[in-house]
């Protein structure tokens, strides 16, 4: 659909590659525009925290990982590539 943006967020608990790869394959199958591919295997990212890891998988393969910070900081992040990506 024209002008909505389909996101998905998930998280990443096991081995990276095998993550990614099943990300890769969510985003085909499910038409999605973005994944939010959130860590719970980094130091001070996850439930019951302040802070969050995040990666973001567009449907053209551009990754983006972001460093450990507060979660709105990266609510703000994705808010931005979903911007410049509709602008694109």
């Amino acid at each position: 659909m024209k002008g909505i943006i389909i996101v998905l967020i998930c998280y990443l608990i096991g081995n990276i590659s095998f993550s990614f790869l099943l990300t890769k394959l969510k985003l085909k199958k499910k038409n999605l525009d973005l994944i939010v591919l959130n860590s719970l295997r980094d130091e001070g990212a996850g439930f019951q925290k302040d802070t969050n890891k995040v990666t973001l998988i567009s449907k053209d393969n551009k990754v983006l990982p972001f460093p450990v910070k507060p979660k709105s900081e990266v609510a703000k992040d994705i808010l931005e590539f979903i911007i410049d990506r509709s602008h694109a």
